[in-house]
């Protein structure tokens, strides 16, 4: 079945959503306080949230650092009530990322300006590397040596040093096995220079920490040209064969945009086979941002589901995005044939909801956090990283 006839079978159901969800999203609130059945935290693209309950509610969530720059950075909230939230903190970004993987003072010389593009040459070994200030589509700029004795005088210049944006976090906890210390573990997406495009240059990485805030040892989970990995969503499943995690992703370089793949990762963070399995897949859209939640004896998949028709630049992902959900009696294999809408935008005021999150909430019920994408100039497509509010909404099966 079509993409346009299940929009039709489900539009009725789905209009009283989408009017509660332009009522209630426009309602006048100061950042970061529940108002109206929602959550909103105000910002400059906001979306991905990533949930735990440890004691407290605990969420992790991308974002721009500011409006004058389009890094994506990952931030940390918590809640004692699922109510009144923390102010947002940053706890992992494109610099602190590439430190830790070249750690010691900058190795490159020049004088930086906002706005360009530089290649850093590095002698002997034909490698090179980005450096972004501003906007990564800015294909002008110069070449540059690196300087082993040189530094730049900028210190935000090395902030995109080898990574261009870090971004879509899937948390899990669990008490490591070998010390009895909590641990947790992110799965995120990276965009590395050479390869870096924010729809196929992207892959999967994760790190661990032992308090949610402070994020070390970071490691590819998926790498290469090949699969252009994105938007993890991870699950605790441990098996006999030594898998730990089961990782839910897209892959834009596939030519089928409507399938989500599974990686297996073991307890060393590592993925243990490169034949990755399509768990669903919707034929004739984009499928994105999976959010794989085990709740009410069953498993649930959320996803965002886009249309079929590219803009002129080949970009699958700014059409109007809607959210739907399939459920499965296990967790590697969603049926194509039970997709139900949830959330659905008919482009006013708003042309997308992206980047579901889910909690369960006990019994059937569960909340959804998405992305809020005001609607775009008439006749152009919805701009995906326009969107300015997360909200919440609570359902019930």
């Amino acid at each position: 079945m079509g993409l346009k006839r299940r929009k039709n079978i489900l539009a009725s159901c789905a209009t009283y959503l989408l009017a509660s969800v332009a009522l209630l999203a426009s309602t006048s609130a100061s950042a970061d306080t529940y108002v109206g059945g929602q959550i909103v935290f105000e910002g400059a693209n906001v979306y991905g949230a990533s949930i735990l309950v440890d004691g407290k509610y605990k969420m992790w969530h991308s974002a721009w650092q500011d409006g004058s720059t389009i890094e994506d950075t990952i931030y940390y909230r918590e809640s004692t009530d699922n109510v009144n939230w923390s102010a947002a903190r940053i706890v992992l970004t494109p610099n602190a990322l590439a430190m830790a993987l070249h750690p010691g003072p900058n190795t490159f010389s020049g004088q930086f300006i906002q706005g360009q593009r530089y290649t850093i040459m590095t002698p002997g070994s034909g490698a090179s590397s980005f450096v972004y200030l501003g906007a990564p589509d800015n294909n002008a700029g110069t070449s540059f040596i690196a300087n082993q004795s040189g530094f730049t005088t900028d210190g935000n210049a090395f902030r995109n040093v080898y990574i261009n944006h870090v971004t879509d976090p899937s948390v899990t906890r669990h008490v490591n096995a070998v010390n009895g210390q909590v641990q947790y573990t992110m799965f995120f997406t990276v965009c590395v220079p050479n390869t870096c495009h924010v729809q196929t240059g992207n892959e999967i990485w994760s790190a661990v920490s032992n308090n949610g805030i402070d994020w070390l040892y970071p490691k590819p989970v998926i790498s290469g040209p090949v699969v252009a990995a994105s938007e993890p969503s991870a699950i605790i499943d441990p098996q006999p064969d030594g898998t730990f995690w089961k990782v839910y992703f897209d892959d834009r370089n596939d030519p089928e945009k409507g399938k989500v793949k599974l990686v297996t990762v073991n307890g060393n963070r590592d993925a243990t086979a490169t034949d990755y399995q399509t768990v669903f897949n919707f034929p004739g859209a984009t499928v994105a941002n999976p959010e794989v939640r085990y709740f009410n004896n069953q498993w649930h998949l959320f996803a965002n589901v886009y249309g079929s028709a590219l803009d002129s630049s080949g970009n699958a992902y700014t059409t109007t995005a809607n959210i739907y959900k399939v459920t499965s009696s296990n967790n590697m294999s969603f049926p194509k044939t039970n997709p139900q809408l949830i959330v659905m935008n008919a482009g006013v005021p708003y042309c997308g909801s992206v980047a579901p999150g889910v909690q369960a909430a006990g019994g059937n019920q569960y909340d959804i956090y998405f992305g809020l994408i005001p609607n775009s100039a008439a006749g152009q497509a919805c701009n995906m990283a326009a969107n300015r509010y997360m909200v919440r909404y609570r359902f019930a099966e």
